[in-house]
């Protein structure tokens, strides 16, 4: 992905080296294993950690940088790791268990990194107010596919959740992507833990209206119990 990047301007404004740890496509588990791996042993050196957390139910596996944890991507030819995919969420796969396991690295979270600034943002859900509860640090609990799918359309805000994501990076434009370097540059100089929603006027939207409409679904639909 290239362009401007919200992660690369608040390293650049902090004067702070930058360790990436999303990997496209992959499990919380994955993430937090690769980066648990290298900074375990040296938690006092971390300025923060910016946490943006996906679905539940992504396959959670750390060791087989192979295998596919969302979906089937193009190119993908390894004919036995497909079946082994298809078989296992067709027929394994539970996703109250999968949610459950979330909530359990959630507090895992706050025990082993206590002092360690935090800011958690959601890429896909709307987390729940235990999750809000557990997590430390601060938690902006607007979904960012809800404000990347806002640059260019919402057809329906019922099927919000079918909106293609495009190879930008972040998935943001430029001015959405400055927007959220500010705002993540903001609340660190203000630190103050809690949950709040992302200032959503800040960031560009095709069709504002659209995009509340969108948002005001999701709640009313309780849209993290199916997400």
């Amino acid at each position: 992905m290239g362009g401007v990047s919200w992660t690369g301007l608040v390293a650049d404004s902090l004067g702070c080296n930058l360790a990436p740890y999303g990997f496209g496509g992959r499990s919380w588990w994955y993430s937090w294993q690769k980066f648990w791996h290298d900074w375990h042993h040296r938690l006092d050196e971390l300025e923060a950690v910016i946490f943006t957390h996906t679905f539940a139910d992504r396959i959670n596996n750390s060791v087989d940088n192979d295998l596919p944890h969302l979906a089937l991507h193009d190119g993908f030819d390894d004919t036995e790791k497909i079946q082994a995919w298809k078989y296992y969420t067709t027929y394994i796969k539970d996703n109250h268990f999968q949610t459950w396991c979330q909530q359990q690295y959630f507090r895992h979270i706050r025990e082993v990194m206590p002092d360690v600034p935090q800011m958690h943002f959601f890429a896909f859900n709307l987390p729940t107010p235990e999750t809000c509860e557990i997590l430390p640090g601060v938690k902006f609990t607007t979904p960012l596919f809800l404000l990347s799918a806002a640059e260019t359309r919402i057809k329906d805000p019922k099927k919000i959740s079918n909106t293609p994501f495009d190879e930008r990076a972040n998935h943001f434009n430029e001015h959405n992507n400055r927007a959220m370097a500010d705002l993540v540059l903001t609340a660190a100089q203000h630190y103050r833990p809690g949950a709040y929603p992302i200032p959503h006027l800040d960031f560009y939207q095709k069709k504002p209206n659209d995009f509340i409409q969108a948002l005001d679904h999701f709640v009313d639909q309780d849209f993290w119990r199916w997400i």
